[in-house]
């Protein structure tokens, strides 16, 4: 996925926020590449909306990593991710899975009544 977003660099295109969605979704190979494709969206001043949001936190939630999980989830909500039940569940995952329970349940109960209700569903 990487790749092909250098390479429509390359041609001279920008991607553009559709470009990256598809490329979360359909390519990413993992959850570092998810992070790297959530990066370029940043670095080409695009914020990603709930699609590319929540694809990212889910490829990072099914690899148990939930600090960078809560910090991909931090900073998509300062950058409008709408309190998105998706997006609760994928961080519930990612804590649950990493028997980080306290962790998630502190962060979630500051996020508005999404995180209250993913948390209730998750337990």
């Amino acid at each position: 996925a990487l790749e092909l977003s250098r390479a429509l660099q390359l041609q001279g295109l920008r991607p553009d926020r559709l470009t990256f969605s598809a490329l979360l979704t359909a390519k990413a190979s993992g959850w570092q590449e998810s992070l790297q494709l959530v990066r370029g969206m940043w670095l080409h001043s695009l914020a990603p909306d709930d699609f590319a949001g929540n694809a990212a936190l889910r490829a990072v939630g099914t690899q148990s990593m939930w600090m960078h999980a809560l910090g991909l989830f931090t900073q998509l909500q300062h950058d409008a991710l709408k309190d998105d039940a998706l997006a609760c569940e994928a961080l519930v995952a990612a804590c649950e899975a990493s028997g980080q329970h306290s962790a998630c349940a502190e962060l979630l109960l500051q996020v508005d009544q999404c995180g209250k209700h993913a948390l209730m569903e998750a337990m």
